[in-house]
């Protein structure tokens, strides 16, 4: 049996997948190929989900002199 091995990367998030090929004509490996597609899809939506809901760092701006930029 046939294997189809590959990855989805996001930033430096990183999942291996790995789809089986169950027979051995080329319908069978194009109905493995779809079904990897849409492994790998499903993989990199959760991948952009979870990358949402990380708070983002707050962002202080500083003034030419250093310091906080508080407009006073």
């Amino acid at each position: 049996m046939a294997q189809i091995l590959f990855e989805v990367t996001r930033n430096e998030a990183v999942t291996k997948l790995e789809e089986h090929v169950d027979g051995s004509s080329i319908r069978d490996l194009l109905k493995s190929l779809k079904a990897a597609k849409e492994s790998s899809n499903a993989v990199l939506t959760q991948l952009l989900q979870d990358e949402k809901n990380v708070p983002q760092k707050e962002i202080v701006r500083k003034d030419a002199d250093g310091d906080e930029d508080d407009d006073d």
